[in-house]
């Protein structure tokens, strides 16, 4: 670690857009880099070459392991994020994460509340808050511009003509593997309305998805299952309405285009393709006005000036951010507790769009919010007979034991039923009752703890809660048992290490739960 007159250390993970705009960003801001990791070991190797970074790690654990770093930046795709950040966290290291912050909003607020119990710099990627234009449009509103906020209009309509073979099948097409425009664009766009008008209290919207077509390695055809295109309306708290609909299936490419109209004026952003560029200006016109003018920008939201790639500017004035967190013991915005706001935003519009209902969010504790209608945990009625069987016998396995409900006695309730999809599953895993029952006899004493040392424990609430989340993933109508065991596998516990031990990461075991409950 270092002390406050030596540069920060940063590990970076992933060499995608970590080569183009992290590593970048942290050399120029006068961190060190000494270490990548990238999934393939040789592309990682040619890049750091060419970035000057010393070393490649074979292997991502090994980076959060170092003594030698501050901070780790994760730059992978979003299923890997929770992962990966709970693993740097643990291990007392700063985070920066790339957008989209997580599969959805319970990986989301587990690794937020360990950023806060662990009292690190914890902060997400959402670098356009600081394009000139966006912080220009930030002060304007502030400084009542257009008097009180009323009504906002954002379009995002791109693309390129469809070739005649069908694009590969990557994880930016797979649902579960957080891939689709709401995750990679959407979400910049929530952060940014947050930022500018608060928190959001109703949800509705339509994603949808225009070309499916893909084909795998094989040339083998493929479906998408991520949206494409989208468009959702949010009610903020303030009373705005924000309209946004957005397609990355439209050619020719018409850019961006955000309205703001208020009580006495209107503002208007506009880019040409999807990221605001460093030379973006805003348009105003008061009320009354008969034509828009362009607002001069002011050299203060211009400090930085770099070619290299039209992102970096604003990813560097993230980074000044990040490292002066760290430095002061702060985390700065965008942090973890404005990327959880804006994930259960992202998952309150699937919900909308699943159903087809508005989505209301309530207050939780810390003034953030989540969808009322997604909070199923203590729902017990949505629980299929299995799953109520599971947690009660898991209930009395602690209360013969003595403590609190842990993963490990979930699991174990879990795997005693010989019927079901959740026995069709462990059995093609090749898991028994008998060999969890021996993990559990090896190391009696799990970790696992309430407060009081009654009822679930922390890690059972959240496999809980991850099981709801894959129930509704697959559109099911209930929570299953077999929902569950991939709950338990998602959840850090004493359950998903006996699984790990048995063979069973958490992919593994949803694909054989997925194939389990098929009919």
């Amino acid at each position: 670690m270092t002390t406050n007159d030596q540069p920060l250390r940063v590990g970076v993970i992933g060499v995608g857009f970590g080569a183009t705009v992290h590593v970048p960003g942290f050399l120029s801001e006068g961190w060190d880099v000494p270490v990548v990791w990238g999934r393939r070991t040789e592309v990682a190797r040619e890049k750091a070459t060419a970035l000057g970074v010393p070393e490649v790690a074979e292997d991502w654990h090994d980076i959060v392991a170092r003594d030698d770093l501050d901070a780790v930046a994760v730059t992978t795709p979003p299923a890997a994020h929770y992962e990966m950040v709970m693993a740097a966290l643990r291990a007392g290291k700063h985070v920066l994460c790339e957008k989209p912050f997580a599969l959805d909003a319970m990986e989301a607020r587990a690794m937020r509340d360990l950023a806060r119990e662990r009292n690190l710099t914890a902060m997400v990627a959402h670098e356009f808050r600081f394009a000139p234009q966006r912080a220009q449009i930030k002060d304007l509103l502030d400084d009542g511009r257009i008097g009180t906020p009323e009504l906002v209009s954002a379009e995002l309509l791109m693309g390129r003509p469809r070739p005649d073979t069908p694009p590969p099948m990557t994880w930016a097409a797979d649902r579960t593997q957080g891939g689709g425009l709401l995750g990679a664009l959407g979400s910049h766009y929530v952060d940014g309305l947050r930022h500018w008008f608060g928190d959001v209290a109703e949800v509705s919207g339509r994603l949808t998805t225009r070309n499916p077509a893909r084909i795998d390695d094989d040339g083998n055809p493929h479906e998408a299952d991520t949206d494409d295109t989208f468009a959702i309306t949010l009610l903020f708290e303030s009373g705005v309405i924000a309209s946004m609909t957005a397609s990355s299936q439209v050619s020719p490419n018409l850019g961006a285009r955000i309205t703001i109209a208020g009580s006495e004026g209107v503002l208007v952003a506009t880019q040409r393709g999807p990221n605001p560029e460093p030379d973006g200006v805003v348009l105003a016109g008061a009320a009354g006005a008969r034509a828009l003018e362009e607002l001069p920008v002011d050299p203060r939201y211009v400090p930085i000036e770099d070619d290299r790639d039209q992102r970096l500017a604003a990813f560097r004035l993230l980074v000044r951010e990040f490292e002066r967190g760290i430095r002061e013991g702060t985390s700065p915005a965008p942090n973890f507790e404005d990327a959880t706001a804006c994930q259960e935003v992202l998952d309150a519009v699937r919900a909308a769009s699943d159903s087809g209902q508005t989505m209301r969010l309530i207050e939780r504790g810390n003034g953030h919010t989540r969808p009322q209608q997604r909070d199923a945990v203590s729902r017990f009625d949505k629980f299929t007979g299995r799953a109520r069987e599971a947690l009660t016998q898991a209930d009395v396995e602690t209360r013969r034991r003595g403590g609190a409900i842990g993963t490990a006695y979930l699991l174990l309730a879990l795997a005693r039923p010989n019927d079901g999809p959740t026995a069709r599953a462990l059995k093609s895993l090749g898991i028994t009752t008998e060999a969890i029952e021996a993990q559990l006899e090896a190391a009696p004493s799990s970790p696992e703890t309430a407060d009081p040392p009654v009822g679930l424990t922390e890690e059972s609430k959240r496999a809980i809660e991850f099981g709801v989340a894959e129930s509704r993933e697959l559109g099911s109508g209930e929570i299953d048992s077999a929902h569950l065991l991939v709950g338990v596998a998602r959840a850090e516990g004493e359950g998903a290490r006996i699984l790990a031990n048995l063979g069973a990461d958490l992919p593994t075991v949803r694909t054989a739960v997925r194939h389990a409950l098929q009919p």
